[in-house]
């Protein structure tokens, strides 16, 4: 007998099996008796006869029945049995009778891609191979979800240059090849577990333009202020829905996801929104608006008439408390004291440097009704622990103060005001000194809004006479120490006199939101528990290109890395700009598991604090692709 029958008789086994009663195969149709395995050697007496068909292997061109030629699986094996004794050599669940099929020139498939050559075919055929392609994804797998149109022969089910795995990741679809990453705008890094992650970088593109604001008006509330008062009344309404970005009725989580839309982008409440740079007919705009209004005329009267919130309804109905039935102006007070009034607002009775600079002493006058006013009212600060100020200011906002006014009498608050030691100088030079400082600390910014002139004090420290000093004059002073001012050092402050008023606020605040250098940061953030860890830092891309429709802006007043996360110096709102994010490498925090898994962490450009846009890094873990020997 031949040796090669004696091989089929007994059953084949490869060099590293183990046991001398069986051989390296499964023959699940094999017929033996009760309690012996499917791979028992045979004998002359009873030869192995695999697929059960009373036909010995060494008479049968098929040992296992799978369709196969035992010439073609010949040596074949995977793990500890060979190809000819199985119905599913690599055990993917897919028979050897598909995976092997069609068969070329005395050859198996082979549908490896090597990504280099762009070629098919590693010399290992399909039936000995878990994922067959090589596009990362299990051919069970790929077989369970080919109806979705994932081919497990197919590198690029679709043909448009991106694997199936990636566009898993990216949550396009594989049977589609314009619907891809590059036409949605996403991008997807490889993570394996343990090992490289590829690709080494990736750059996302961002907007600057300012989306949230909280506008705080304040008003001197004598007699002569009547006409300013009733133009902002009369147009508050049109100028907050003129200020305010148009929805354009679409859902997003990102900008990519407002794609198709005329100038959109995705606002950081998750609409695609017109783009805040271009809104208004190129004039600007924000999505995220809080309106608040306050008063103030002698030395410790401001008071909070409505505080910020998104409701512009009831900054509108206090301002309508100051007009009686027939339009009358309902004036109140006198000795104005506008340095004092944005201290007041911005922290109330808090201690500055030791000295208490406002008093809440509860006889401020407030508006109960129309000109019903009530002389014990208090400031009405705002309590929420979570917000910034007697005003109420919100921590993710750009801050906004606006302040109409017309005169400046500190010093007709108290007698002897002309000695610069006596204690009402002395507290009027307090206001005038500290107010810059407390604006600018807190991130406040001061539009001024003045009209006329006073006999005054131009400075209240060392200043022995009163003289004419205009409200430029002291607008300009608030504003420059405060902070605020363009990137020409101009504070933003207007003439505004009587109807001009509503005008001139919206003009502040436009070109405030346009002309005055913010500073840039980056977080980022996990939409996924850990994800974010997955990004190794942010490089700042100046490389003049455009990504995503936006320039990537050369960027020169760079700031030193925080935790691998650049910042901007004095960036006009506005400019575009591009970071590249770079993945950590040989990743210990998700381990692989049966099914591929795909991670989210957004990224944040901030501006003095407050978001202006933000994307998604999407991160995929290859699944663990085992067979029943793995």
């Amino acid at each position: 007998m031949a040796a090669v029958d004696t091989a089929e008789i007994e059953g084949m086994s490869l060099g590293s099996h183990k046991d001398p009663k069986t051989f390296s195969g499964q023959c699940p149709n094999r017929k033996v008796k009760d309690g012996e395995p499917k791979n028992i050697k045979g004998s002359p007496e009873s030869p192995v006869d695999c697929d059960g068909d009373n036909k010995p292997d060494y008479m049968s061109t098929d040992s296992d029945g799978d369709t196969l030629p035992d010439k073609i699986e010949a040596m074949l094996f995977y793990g500890d049995h060979y190809a000819r004794y199985s119905l599913d050599t690599d055990g993917d669940t897919i028979p050897d009778s598909v995976e092997g099929k069609p068969i070329v020139d005395g050859k198996l498939p082979d549908s490896t891609y090597n990504i280099e050559s762009k070629t098919y075919g590693n010399g290992i055929p399909d039936i000995l191979e878990l994922d067959s392609d090589g596009d990362g994804l299990g051919d069970a797998w790929e077989e369970q979800h080919k109806a979705e149109g994932y081919n497990r022969m197919k590198y690029d089910s679709d043909g448009d240059g991106f694997s199936d795995l990636i566009e898993y990741g990216a949550g396009t679809s594989p049977k589609d090849p314009k619907d891809n990453p590059e036409t949605r705008g996403n991008f997807v890094f490889v993570t394996p577990y343990l090992a490289k992650s590829t690709p080494e970088k990736q750059t996302l593109s961002f907007e600057t333009a300012i989306q949230t604001v909280d506008l705080f008006f304040v008003f001197d509330h004598t007699g002569s202020m009547g006409d300013e008062i009733k133009s902002l009344r009369s147009s508050l309404k049109s100028i907050i829905n003129n200020l305010k970005c148009k929805d354009l009725g679409r859902a997003c989580n990102e900008n990519k996801d407002c794609n198709g839309l005329t100038n959109a982008i995705c606002s950081e409440n998750h609409r695609c929104i017109v783009n805040p740079k271009l809104g208004n007919d190129g004039q600007g705009c924000f999505d995220n608006m809080y309106t608040g209004l306050g008063y103030y005329s002698r030395e410790n009267s401001f008071w909070v008439a409505a505080n910020l919130s998104e409701n512009s309804d009831t900054t509108v109905t206090m301002l309508d408390r100051t007009f009686n039935s027939n339009n009358g102006f309902c004036a109140t007070g006198n000795y104005e004291v506008p340095y004092q009034a944005p201290i007041c607002a911005v922290l109330g009775e808090t201690p500055y440097k030791g000295t208490k600079l406002c008093n809440n002493w509860g006889n401020n006058i407030c508006l109960p009704t129309a000109c019903g006013t009530n002389t014990s009212c208090k400031m009405n600060c705002s309590t929420d622990s979570n917000r910034i100020g007697c005003a109420g200011f919100r921590k993710d906002a750009i801050r906004i103060y606006l302040q109409a006014f017309d005169e400046e009498q500190c010093y007709g608050n108290g007698r002897n005001y002309s000695d610069p030691s006596s204690a009402i100088r002395k507290r009027c030079a307090d206001y005038q000194y500290n107010v810059g400082p407390i604006l600018k600390e807190n991130k406040v910014r001061f539009i001024g809004l003045y009209s006329s002139s006073s006999s005054t004090y131009k400075d209240y420290k060392s200043g022995k006479n009163t003289q004419t000093v205009t409200m430029e004059y002291v607008a300009e002073y608030i504003g420059k120490g405060s902070g605020t001012v363009d990137n020409k050092n101009r504070p933003f402050i207007y003439k505004a006199v009587d109807a001009d008023l509503a005008n001139k606020a919206t003009e502040g605040i436009r070109s405030i939101a346009k002309n005055m250098p913010i500073q840039i940061t980056t977080t980022k953030e996990d939409i996924d528990k850990n994800a974010s860890k997955l990004i190794e830092k942010l490089v700042l891309n100046k490389s003049g290109i455009n990504v995503q429709g936006r320039l990537c802006t050369k960027i020169t007043n760079t700031v030193s890395p925080s935790g691998n996360l650049p910042g901007i110096k004095d960036l006009l709102p506005g400019t575009s700009v591009c970071y590249d994010v770079v993945p950590v490498q040989n990743q210990s925090i998700f381990p692989a598991t049966n099914e591929p898994q795909v991670v989210q962490a957004r990224i944040k450009v901030l501006g003095d604090g407050s978001v202006l846009n933000s994307g998604i890094a999407y991160f995929l873990i290859p699944p663990k692709i085992e067979g029943p020997n793995t």
